[in-house]
């Protein structure tokens, strides 16, 4: 019964485990955690139920899940609409082991391998002010343009309503990331903008409309010059090595298949549109998650724990101890046991 709960681990981690010269304690550590989960999951069904065909049952049920929603056979945003958000991890992932394990330790190699570390941060602020100036800001430029060519038009209310709650809430949300880059670049203006209590229809006129365009403009100058700083020092860091050298890093630790996995590089869309929010697709091993207390994006680089960002790796080891231990206060209490037991007496009475 413990193996066949543990096999989970082995084969979802086991997906990663390239390169990792240097990382044995941290592959340890999370294993190890996997493992005391599976170990006190397979106890607590082991107690819970009288026969073991019931228990050989159960299995597939608790193993499938666990490799399934993990994040790397099927992506997240790819489920059911209905019961899952392009924005966040869903419920039922979040209680999955081996999502939280398997996230950790991609997140750790990719950062943390010899190579990919000397370029990370750099890589970060260009990918960012990438995507920035390249797809948002010019996303939000063309819904401005709209509300500014449709003003007067009675027929373009609707979107114009969409367009105007669109652009005012991206605005407040990218400000708060800016915030956060502000922590890591000092340079990164911290400006917010006026007048942006007023971007409704009952308040909307052309002035306002000139004042964001500006302000738009204005963020689009700090992410282009950003991208140029961030791809010069990128040249800068690799004519510093010696090309030999840099090449033998990358063949020894860099790892294609993961970046694919991290950076989503297969998908077309940079960003996607759901509900009036502007999600980003491309690139989540770059992008600070804003939610102050662990919740973020699939393959974020690190989380908050009251408002002080942490690695990733960390954070998902400190998840997965948690659920070991409320699964240890079930088995120590019997709880399932005892609501077993209630089920089948209520079931015994009712065919009397």
């Amino acid at each position: 019964m413990l193996s066949a709960i543990q096999a989970f681990t082995f084969v979802i981690i086991g997906n990663t485990v390239m390169g990792i010269h240097g990382m044995y304690f941290e592959y340890w550590l999370v294993l190890f955690s996997a493992w005391a989960m599976s170990n006190m999951m397979g106890l607590l069904i082991s107690d819970s139920f009288k026969t073991v065909v019931t228990i050989y049952i159960l299995i597939p049920f608790l193993v499938i899940p666990q490799i399934i929603l993990s994040g790397i056979i099927v992506k997240f945003d790819n489920l059911n609409p209905q019961i899952s958000s392009p924005k966040r991890i869903p419920f039922y992932g979040e209680i999955i082991a081996a999502r939280w394990a398997y996230e950790g330790l991609a997140t750790y190699q990719f950062m943390n391998n010899d190579y990919q570390k000397v370029y990370y941060d750099w890589d970060k602020l260009r990918s960012n002010s990438s995507l920035k100036t390249n797809f948002y800001l010019k996303e939000l430029m063309n819904k401005l343009t709209f509300i500014k060519d449709n003003l007067e038009n009675p027929e373009a209310t609707e979107k114009i309503l969409y367009n105007l709650l669109t652009i005012q809430k991206e605005i407040h949300d990218e400000h708060r990331e800016r915030l956060i880059m502000h922590e890591y670049l000092e340079v990164t203006p911290i400006f917010t903008m006026k007048y942006l209590d007023q971007l409704t229809p009952e308040s909307i006129n052309r002035e306002i409309l000139a004042y964001t365009e500006e302000y738009l403009n204005a963020l689009k100058d700090f992410y282009l010059k950003t991208y140029k700083a961030a791809v010069n020092k990128i040249n800068d860091i690799t004519l510093s090595y010696n090309l030999e050298k840099l090449q033998g890093l990358k063949r020894n630790h860099a790892n294609k298949t993961l970046e694919e996995f991290v950076t989503n590089k297969k998908t077309f869309d940079y960003f996607t549109e759901s509900n009036g929010d502007m999600i980003q697709v491309r690139d989540p091993i770059y992008q600070d998650p804003s939610n102050k207390f662990v919740k973020a994006h699939f393959y974020a680089p690190r989380k908050m724990i009251a408002g002080a960002f942490v690695p990733t790796l960390w954070v998902n080891v400190m998840v997965i101890w948690v659920m070991t231990i409320v699964l240890y206060m079930l088995l120590y209490f019997r709880v399932l046991k005892k609501f077993n037991d209630y089920i089948e007496r209520i079931t015994q009475k009712k065919t009397y």
